[in-house]
């Protein structure tokens, strides 16, 4: 199967998991109001902290792995994470509502947290299971599953009773509802014959893949950090209101452009990984191509949103909406520079380069921090956060993509150099 077929592939799944939540917030919109979707925002932002921790990073490894025996050993070491990382957010979720910590949602979101996390979980790791296995079209049939398991339910719940956790119980009902055909792909998948996985060979995945945890975990949990400060800030600093604002622009926009890039970008990382091994001298041009493509596809988007959001926004979602409308104009710089270095966000870690990806993500993570620190120190106004958030981000990312570029350059040249000292 070729890139492009691959990359079409997935995107039939992104664009029926697109076309499903963009048709629904329209709906939403007018079932639940934006606070509802500010406590959505902060209860999706903490759970990307706990998705990163899932399993300690040892997912992403599972693409790495050489034989079907060490990918069978990482996938049970990932999945056995996911169960104990769950069962510590329960618990930290049972000693909050013993001290009567309050959290937008209350006790029974706190309760709905470690179940979600644990189904999240599963979810990225068998994805990157199928990622291993180039199986696209279940991948593609998860993400409409989510996403239209999360629509009905949300829609149901909001029509017969339109309290703030709806939309947070839908997400829940979603999730349930994708694992199927990860799973059913797992058991398609499944070594012949059966491999055995004892402790002693969890203990050596561990040990052979510890740069994970000790590298990729810690520059992924600044990456989440980052993803994080602003939406529950923005709660903090302002209001639930705005924070819903600020969560419609994410899902109605954000989150289909981040879609279709992933679609792009998780093909990409597995053609990628498959040519580090077997043909690297072309990684660089493949590097150039997709971010190419990336760019050619969301240019005409990102300039609509620029001109025309806070219209389209009004007369979809309805007039209440228009501040998500002024904020979507702002962001729509952020929108174009996270869709084409998509492709390059996951690449450091592919390359071995997780301390220079750990130094990226502790870079951006301080420049939003003290975005946000001038925003508390100045008074200033929520469109001006909004637009320190969009300026920090573009620089983040167009670095990014520098940084892999010099990266997969200085290993083609360390082969090259290998391959003349070599006697003839």
């Amino acid at each position: 199967m070729t890139f492009l077929r691959r990359v079409v592939t997935v995107m039939q799944g992104t664009a029926g998991a697109q076309a499903i939540g963009i048709a629904v917030l329209p709906i939403l919109t007018r079932l639940y109001s934006p606070a509802a979707f500010g406590v959505y925002q902060f209860y999706q932002a903490v759970l990307v902290f706990f998705m990163v921790v899932a399993a300690l990073r040892y997912e992403i490894a599972i693409l790495e792995a050489k034989t079907e025996a060490q990918a069978e050993a990482l996938l049970r070491l990932a999945l056995s994470l996911n169960v104990v990382v769950a069962l510590a957010v329960l618990a930290g979720s049972l000693v909050a509502i013993t001290l009567g910590v309050s959290t937008p949602g209350g006790p029974v979101a706190m309760l709905l947290l470690p179940a979600v996390a644990l189904l999240a979980g599963f979810f990225q790791t068998l994805s990157y299971l199928l990622l291993k296995h180039e199986d696209f079209r279940r991948g593609a049939i998860a993400k409409v599953t989510q996403v239209g398991g999360y629509a009905a339910a949300a829609i149901a719940i909001g029509s017969v009773w339109a309290n703030q956790l709806g939309l947070v119980v839908g997400d829940l009902v979603g999730r349930v509802l994708s694992l199927w055909p990860l799973w059913r792909s797992r058991r398609l998948n499944r070594p012949t014959p059966a491999v055995v996985v004892d402790r002693q060979a969890l203990r050596e995945v561990a040990r052979r893949f510890r740069d994970y945890p000790l590298f990729s975990l810690p520059a992924a949990l600044l990456n989440a950090a980052a993803l994080m400060l602003t939406p529950l800030l923005l709660f903090s600093r302002f209001d639930a209101t705005t924070a819903g604002h600020f969560a419609l622009v994410e899902r109605g926009i954000g989150a289909p452009l981040a879609l279709v890039s992933q679609a792009v970008a998780q093909v990409f990382l597995a053609a990628f990984a498959k040519s580090l091994r077997e043909d690297a001298g072309h990684s660089r041009a493949r590097f150039v191509e997709v971010v190419g493509t990336c760019a050619k596809l969301a240019i005409v988007p990102c300039i609509v949103i620029a001109v025309a959001a806070p219209w389209l926004v009004t007369l979809v979602f309805g007039p209440e909406w228009q501040a998500a409308g002024e904020f979507a104009r702002i962001m729509s710089p952020l929108f174009f520079c996270s869709f084409v270095a998509a492709p390059a966000t996951m690449l450091l870690t592919v390359l071995g380069q997780q301390r220079l990806q750990l130094v990226w993500d502790a870079c951006r993570f301080a420049g939003i921090a003290i975005a946000w620190a001038l925003v508390f120190e100045l008074d200033l106004t929520d469109r001006t956060a909004i637009a320190l958030h969009t300026a920090i981000g573009c620089v983040a990312y167009v670095a990014c993509v520098g940084l892999v570029w010099r990266a997969i350059t200085r290993r083609q040249d360390d082969q090259a150099r290998s391959a003349d000292r070599k006697p003839a």
